[in-house]
């Protein structure tokens, strides 16, 4: 009986442990990149957006990159500081959320008669995004891939310190709110309300 409970126990400290881990390795999407028609990069998170569709700029990836949200951070400014020219910049300034950064993408691609995008944002959001960007994009026939921007966020030992833990509730957070039809700035005030109330 009592090696029957330890079983059980180790079982379930097992099985625990693996959706920890699973948590975490969940939120990131990072697919081989592909040659598109553009790159489409999401502002906000660092530089590290920014750098990465760049990289995937200069080795060929696609001739264009698409700013959404590009009023936030001088990511325009940035990047053609580095060296990408203004010509192969569109900016697209009237997102204020994941889902309508896909919604206003979505309208410049086809107005633009671009066929195929690589979606930049941080590693963390990347589910989140490809959740957004999947559904806005679903009946276009435009082929997205998802790259990840490299952040720091440790998705396999998430919880091991504030920062990650935070990060990782908030995506999650989020993506149920997203799947509700919660989307847009006041949304988000929600969101920070909840975090207060748990005390995160």
């Amino acid at each position: 009986m009592k090696r029957s409970r330890k079983l059980i126990l180790a079982s379930f400290v097992m099985g625990v442990f693996i959706l920890l881990l699973l948590l975490g390795q969940f939120l990131i999407v990072n697919d081989k990149p592909i040659k598109s028609d553009a790159i489409i990069v999401l502002t906000g998170g660092g530089i590290e957006r920014p750098q990465a569709a760049i990289s995937l700029f200069n080795e060929g990836y696609a001739p264009l990159i698409i700013i959404s949200n590009a009023h936030e951070d001088n990511i325009y400014e940035y990047m053609v500081k580095l060296g990408v020219p203004s010509s192969n910049i569109l900016k697209e300034t009237k997102a204020d959320s994941t889902y309508t950064n896909a919604q206003y993408t979505l309208n410049m691609m086809n107005e633009y008669h671009l066929k195929s995008a690589i979606v930049v944002s941080s590693d963390y959001h990347m589910r989140r995004v490809k959740f957004n960007f999947s559904n806005v994009f679903i009946s276009s026939g435009i082929r997205l891939t998802y790259s990840a921007a490299q952040t720091g966020y440790s998705s396999n030992y998430w919880f091991s310190s504030k920062r990650n833990i935070n990060t990782t509730f908030d995506e999650y957070t989020k993506i149920i709110g997203n799947a509700l039809g919660f989307n847009g700035v006041e949304d988000k005030q929600i969101f920070k309300k909840l975090k207060h109330m748990i005390g995160l």
